[in-house]
């Protein structure tokens, strides 16, 4: 509720109650100030330990570029685990669209950094299979790495031996040691 006047009546005096004040029709005045609820909030801030997003915001940037980069979890289980680590920081969480941006920049980049490291470590040839890969032949409508990378759907001989023509096919495009581990 972004309006504290407009608690019901039983909360507010509960509340009031809680914090040993007399009369809670006095919540009705909060706010008449401008900047009263800001003054407060920086006093319940202070008073709990609690920093502020903007302070943490470059450390927690590196802490979850780390994670992207070594675990590979996606936007979702890495907003949540700098959710986590904000609330053990005893940071006041941003809103969520502003944490969804972070972490969506802090993967991305991640991402990209990962693509450009595989990318480094192709030859030229290499870099021209692969390529190849992803165009569509003539009269087909996927390109030849989706179709490879669609593995049998049933268990059964027939899915068995197109498996193996598979792997035949990925092993002769030259990549063993490199996707496909040492000979």
């Amino acid at each position: 509720m972004s309006d504290p006047r407009q608690v019901p009546a039983e909360v507010a005096e509960y509340l009031a109650e809680q914090l040993e004040i007399a009369d809670a029709s006095c919540l009705k005045l909060y706010g008449e100030r401008d900047g009263t609820a800001r003054t407060h909030a920086g006093e319940i801030q202070e008073s709990g330990g609690w920093r502020d997003f903007a302070e943490v915001r470059e450390e927690l940037a590196v802490w979850l570029d780390a994670r992207a980069w070594t675990t590979g979890d996606g936007p979702k289980a890495l907003f949540d685990a700098a959710a986590g680590w904000l609330r053990e920081g005893r940071v006041l969480l941003p809103g969520a669209s502003r944490l969804a941006r972070l972490v969506g920049t802090v993967r991305e980049a991640a991402n990209q950094r990962l693509w450009d490291t595989l990318y480094g470590l192709l030859n030229v040839g290499q870099r021209a299979v692969l390529d190849s890969l992803l165009t569509v032949p003539p009269g087909e409508r996927v390109s030849e790495l989706d179709r490879l990378r669609r593995g049998p759907v049933r268990v059964s001989g027939p899915q068995m031996k197109g498996a193996l023509k598979r792997a035949e096919e990925i092993a002769a495009l030259g990549m063993r040691g490199w996707i496909c581990g040492p000979p």
